[in-house]
């Protein structure tokens, strides 16, 4: 098919490291364009394209059937949190948190509580840090500080009762 082009590749392809800007092949004859440069890229793609399907093909050996549902604990967040929590917890590690969604309100703060200090937990468990992210405007306004305050204050082992208003 290629005729007195087989086995080489076209000129001004430039070496290995070459970037394509910094090669005739692209930049000045835009030889990319004809006969030998299309026949070259239409080769060359197919070569890139058998690559991926050995790699692919090998990665399906080597893993056989693990691509399979998630397990029950990833469908459910809360769920792997505790379990994450609870198995930590079970062998002594301390652990630390974050919340990932931005939170400014009473329920969101008594999630990231339960979370952090569950309630009637034996042995007093509880994390050893927790970073709060999200710091914006609506927290630092109006009734959401006061709530943030007091989320606060419980993480340091205060009583909510001490601070109402």
């Amino acid at each position: 098919m290629g005729g007195q082009f087989c086995g080489r590749k076209p000129e001004g392809t430039g070496s290995y490291n070459s970037k394509s800007d910094e090669t005739k092949f692209f930049s000045d004859y835009r030889s990319y364009d004809g006969f030998s440069g299309r026949f070259f890229l239409s080769w060359y793609s197919q070569v890139l394209i058998d690559h991926g399907d050995q790699v692919l093909a090998q990665a399906n050996i080597v893993f056989q059937d693990q691509y399979e549902e998630f397990p029950e604990p990833l469908a459910d967040p809360e769920d792997l949190v505790w379990q994450v929590l609870n198995d930590a917890w079970d062998v002594g590690i301390p652990v630390g948190a974050e919340n990932a969604l931005p939170c400014y309100g009473r329920q969101g703060f008594d999630k990231i509580l339960q979370n952090a200090k569950p309630y009637g937990a034996p042995d007093g468990i509880h994390l050893s840090s927790f970073t709060y992210l999200r710091l914006s405007p609506d927290l630092v306004e109006g009734c959401h500080l006061r709530v943030f305050e007091l989320l606060v204050k419980q993480m340091h082992g205060k009583s909510v009762t001490e601070f109402s208003t």
